[in-house]
């Protein structure tokens, strides 16, 4: 009888093992399904953020496209400084002479002499307003084209 029972408590030890490592496995499901389902939640959350983003970047590239089609021409700009600059400097020779002729003739305050001296200042004034302009844009569509 002893037999029996030895055998029978062996095989009630069998079962336990059998339901430990069954329970066990459970387990690791459970903790695996756990896992998974927090990565599908993270892919749908990542999924509606990478949407916006894109939607975003869409826009994006639409108004910088549009802001390229409006903006001035920067090389017309760039290349017409130098011509601008050569009128300024002409424009100050000539205000030096004409000071200096009426400044012989004993002539002051002669309107032209003021309009031209005012158109000198403004035109020195405008080339490096221009000079400044094509900086900052050039500066900016690097940034756009990086």
């Amino acid at each position: 009888m002893s037999k029996q029972i030895n055998k029978i408590f062996s095989m009630i030890q069998t079962e336990l093992k059998s339901e430990k490592v069954e329970l066990a496995l459970v387990d690791d499901a459970k903790n695996i399904i756990k896992e998974l389902r927090k990565i599908e939640d993270l892919r749908k959350k990542s999924e509606k953020e990478a949407a916006q983003t894109i939607k975003l970047l869409d826009n994006l590239e639409k108004e910088i496209t549009r802001v390229r089609r409006s903006s001035p021409p920067i090389d017309t700009i760039e290349r017409a400084i130098p011509r601008f600059d050569k009128q300024v400097k002409e424009g100050n020779r000539l205000l030096k002479k004409l000071e200096s002729a009426y400044k012989e003739l004993g002539i002051s305050n002669d309107p032209i002499l003021e309009d031209l001296e005012d158109a000198v200042v403004g035109g020195e004034f405008s080339v490096r307003q221009f000079e400044k302009i094509v900086k900052e844009l050039i500066s900016k569509f690097k940034i756009i084209d990086a």
